[in-house]
C-alpha cells in the first residue's frame, strides 16, 4: 500500500524506486557485514554495526552544533536590522527557502 503522503503518480513512482534501491542496497551491505565465517554469534558483524551507530551519533551531534551556530549567526544579522530594514528585506528579497536571512533551521 502506498502512503497517502506520496502525492502524485510521479512522486509515488520515484518513492517506490528509491525504496526498492534501499532494500537492494541493504541486502548487499548485510551480506558483507554478517559473514558465514562469523557464525553463530556474529561478533565481528555486530562490532561493525556498533561502530556505524557510534559514527552516526557523532554525525548527528556535529550537525546539531553546526545548525545551532548557523542559527546564531542568522539571528544576529536579523536582530541587527531595524524594523524598516526587515520590512524592506521581506518585501524585496529574491532569496528563497533557507537562503532567506530569517529562515532558521532546527
Amino acid at each position: 500500500m502506498t502512503s497517502r503522503n506520496a502525492g502524485s503518480v510521479r512522486t509515488r513512482t520515484v518513492g517506490k524506486a528509491l525504496y526498492n534501491m534501499c532494500v537492494q542496497t541493504s541486502n548487499i551491505i548485510s551480506s558483507n557485514i554478517y559473514r558465514d565465517n562469523d557464525k553463530p554469534l556474529y561478533r565481528q558483524g555486530n562490532k561493525v554495526l556498533l561502530g556505524l551507530v557510534a559514527y552516526n551519533i557523532i554525525l548527528i551531534i556535529a550537525s546539531k552544533l553546526y545548525y545551532m551556530s548557523r542559527n546564531t549567526s542568522r539571528e544576529k544579522v536579523w536582530q541587527a536590522m531595524s524594523e524598516a530594514e526587515r520590512a524592506e528585506y521581506l518585501k524585496g528579497t529574491e532569496e528563497r527557502g533557507n537562503k532567506k536571512c530569517y529562515c532558521f533551521a532546527f
